[in-house]
């Protein structure tokens, strides 16, 4: 990965503990002037390090965001770990399936009953006669499935109970339209030192009763801001740590999930985190995933990289 200009944006894949996902790339986007505006930030724990950020944006900053995000399309994210949640998925899926297994029904015997089942014969013995597209997407479809089946998993279960408010409907996650990266890149040289490298930009929307699953990012730092706030619940979470952090609009969280500022790719397992369940109205959070390219003290932690602490 090359350094972060604090223009080009990539989407990175989303570790949640046992599964990893892949993301698109965003467009390159011109550096956005830089507001007269500071975020003030205090450190809430050292290990892992978390920073509450407070006026990170001010309301004529989240007006104009949030006009960009309901003027533009919303593209899913269909990648991401919560996406293994989608209440339409399943049919979906098996419409898919029959579609492929249609033209080798007479040749499928009839002890493969469901559509996957379908597909997979379909693809063990017809594969020259399908395309790479079509399998691949099968594939994609059937690791969806099963990831489902390991959140059901004893495992699975106790990760979910990790959540105090308890788990019953997923947040919705989409890329972030570049107008509005445009608007908040500036950000990130406020906050760290350079050399980082910007691995996902998205927007995250909860309506009443959606959180997310605890889980860890696979970058090293994480940067959240709420841009609209709801009425009841929504406190991004860290149970390891039993804290709650209280989103407010224009305030946010910079925290680290890698255990070392030297090159390490071990993962702080303190540092897993959720959306706690909104209990009434909506909230609006964006987040941005990045990775440190630079050169550290041996004996240098998170800290030291962090600004205006």
């Amino acid at each position: 990965m090359t350094p972060i200009r604090f223009g080009e944006a990539k989407h990175c894949s989303v570790f949640v503990l046992y599964i990893c996902m892949t993301f698109c790339t965003l467009k390159r986007i011109n550096c956005f002037s830089v507001p007269n505006i500071t975020p003030s930030a205090q450190v809430i724990n050292a290990d892992p390090v978390i920073v509450s950020l407070q006026n990170v944006f001010d309301e004529r900053q989240i007006n104009s965001m949030i006009s960009i995000i309901q003027r533009s399309e919303r593209i899913s994210t269909n990648n991401y770990q919560e996406d293994v949640f989608s209440d339409q998925a399943y049919e979906r899926e098996d419409v898919f399936f029959r579609k492929i297994a249609k033209p080798f029904r007479d040749e499928i015997p009839v002890e493969y009953q469901s559509p996957d089942e379908m597909f997979v014969y379909a693809v063990s013995k017809f594969q020259e006669r399908l395309t790479e597209e079509d399998i691949i997407q099968g594939a994609n479809a059937i690791q969806r499935r099963q990831a489902v089946e390991k959140w059901k998993s004893e495992e699975g279960q106790r990760i979910l109970a990790m959540s105090d408010d308890g788990f019953e409907s997923i947040g919705k996650r989409y890329q972030m339209p570049g107008d509005l990266y445009h608007q908040i890149e500036y950000v990130i040289p406020q906050l760290l030192s350079d050399n980082w490298t910007l691995r996902d930009a998205t927007i995250v929307f909860y309506d009443s009763g959606d959180s997310q699953v605890p889980h860890l990012d696979p970058c090293d730092a994480t940067i959240l801001v709420c841009l609209k706030e709801c009425e009841e619940g929504g406190d991004t979470c860290f149970p390891m740590l039993n804290y709650r952090h209280e989103n407010s609009s224009g305030n946010g969280l910079l925290f680290f999930s890698s255990n070392s500022i030297n090159g390490s790719d071990e993962k702080n397992v303190m540092a897993l985190h959720h959306g706690g369940k909104v209990c009434k109205g909506e909230k609006i959070i964006v987040q941005m995933m990045l990775d440190w390219n630079g050169q550290a003290d041996p004996e240098a932690c998170w800290l030291d990289v962090v600004l205006n602490v």
